[in-house]
C-alpha cells in the first residue's frame, strides 16, 4: 500500500493532486509547525498580469511551534473577497460554472480554523478530479515524532508498503529507517502539463483551479498525462 504525506495547503497546485492520485492514502500534515510566506494560507491563480496571490490572512499565537490544525483566519470578509476574485479572473473560463454550485457555498461560510478550510477544499478537489485515495489528517492518528520519524510513524500506523515522497524528501528523508522497518521510498515523478488557459502565454504553477476552470471534465486526464513542458515545482 502507497501512503503519501503532504501539508495542507489552501487550493493546492497540480503537482500535490498528483502525489495524491498515485497514492492508496494521502496524509494531511496538519499536525506540524506552520510556516509562514508557505503555501498554507497562500496560492496562485491566473491574473491579467499573468499570475496573483489569492492569500488568506490569518492569526499566529505568540508561542513557537504553532500546529498548521491550530492556526485561525485574522479577519472577516477574506472569503468574500477570494470569491470575487475568482469570479473576476475566472467567471469566463469554460468550465468555471460548472464548478460554481459547489464551490461558491464554501467561500460564503464563515469558518475560522486554516485546516478545516483548506481540507474541505482539498476535498472539493480530489472529488472533481475523480481521485480514489483516502483522505486522513495526521491529527486523527495516534502518532508523534518529527521529521523522518514523524513521516515514518504515519506509514507505520497506516500499514504502507511503500512511502511516496515529494523529490524534495532527498534533501531530508532519513531512508534507512524506512527500509529498516520494511517500508520502500519512493520519489514523486511529476513533470507540469501544458493545457489552454483562455489567455496568450502559459504559466504554470498555479492552483488546480486554474485546471478545472479551464479543461473540466478533462482535468484529470491531464494532471495523469504525458503532454508535458514545465519541470513542476513542487507546492
Amino acid at each position: 500500500m502507497i501512503v503519501a504525506i503532504h501539508q495542507p495547503n489552501y487550493i493546492p497546485g497540480l503537482g500535490f493532486f498528483h502525489k495524491m492520485a498515485s497514492a492508496d492514502v494521502f496524509v494531511l500534515l496538519d499536525n506540524v509547525q506552520y510556516s509562514k510566506n508557505n503555501y498554507t494560507n497562500r496560492n496562485r491563480i491566473r491574473s491579467r498580469d499573468e499570475w496573483a496571490w489569492l492569500t488568506v490572512p490569518v492569526r499566529i499565537s505568540g508561542h513557537f511551534g504553532q500546529l498548521i490544525s491550530q492556526v485561525e483566519t485574522a479577519e472577516d470578509g477574506w472569503e468574500t473577497r477570494h470569491w470575487k476574485r475568482l469570479l473576476q479572473e475566472y467567471g469566463q473560463a469554460p468550465y468555471f460554472r460548472q464548478y460554481q454550485a459547489w464551490l461558491q457555498p464554501v467561500y460564503a461560510r464563515r469558518r475560522i480554523n486554516l485546516a478545516e478550510i483548506n481540507c474541505e477544499l482539498i476535498e472539493f478537489a480530489r472529488v472533481s478530479l475523480g481521485i480514489g485515495a483516502r483522505v486522513v489528517r495526521a491529527s486523527e492518528l495516534a502518532v508523534s515524532g518529527q521529521s523522518s520519524d514523524l513521516l515514518l510513524a504515519l506509514c507505520k500506523d497506516l500499514g504502507a508498503t511503500t512511502y511516496l515522497s515529494g523529490q524534495g524528501g532527498r534533501k531530508y528523508l532519513d531512508v534507512r529507517k524506512f527500509e529498516a522497518a520494511g517500508i520502500a521510498v519512493e520519489y514523486q515523478e511529476f513533470v507540469h502539463p501544458h493545457y489552454p488557459q483562455g489567455r496568450g502565454g502559459f504559466v504554470p504553477n498555479l492552483s488546480i483551479l486554474d485546471l478545472l476552470f479551464h479543461a473540466g471534465v478533462e482535468s484529470s486526464a491531464i494532471l495523469l498525462g504525458v503532454h508535458a513542458h514545465y519541470a513542476d515545482t513542487i507546492l
